[in-house]
């Protein structure tokens, strides 16, 4: 896969994310067995206002000719990536999201590992 059209997925994901976690606060981390208050659906939202954002880098990045921007923002997205990977194994772990959590991990496993395969690789085709 194209560097280009990682970009597009990663945004696609994140936006469909971003949509979800603002404007259903409450109802989206349900599925996932994760009770949120009135409290926690600001954090909610404001974790969506973050994956607006990222949606919107990587859709941005994904038409950038500077081949060190792209392996900039693969690097940071992959540190990103990582993080949340990290965060959510071990919210499965320590038994706060159902089975459907698996999805969650399984997500942020792949774009970390990808992050990483391109960062490392370091080759821009578009």
């Amino acid at each position: 896969m194209k560097v280009y059209g990682f970009f597009w997925i990663k945004a696609l994901v994140s936006a469909v994310f971003a949509v979800l976690m603002i404007f259903l606060p409450t109802l989206s981390p349900s599925w996932f067995g994760i009770e949120v208050s009135r409290y926690g659906s600001l954090m909610v939202q404001m974790a969506g206002a973050l994956f607006a954002g990222i949606a919107l880098i990587c859709l941005f990045s994904s038409n950038s000719e500077s081949s060190l921007a792209v392996r900039n923002t693969m690097f940071a997205l992959a540190i990103a990536d990582t993080l949340g990977l990290i965060v959510s194994l071990m919210g499965y772990l320590n038994g706060l999201m159902n089975s459907l959590g698996i999805l969650v991990i399984v997500l942020w496993a792949f774009f970390a590992v990808a992050a990483w395969i391109y960062w490392v690789v370091g080759g821009r085709t578009v």
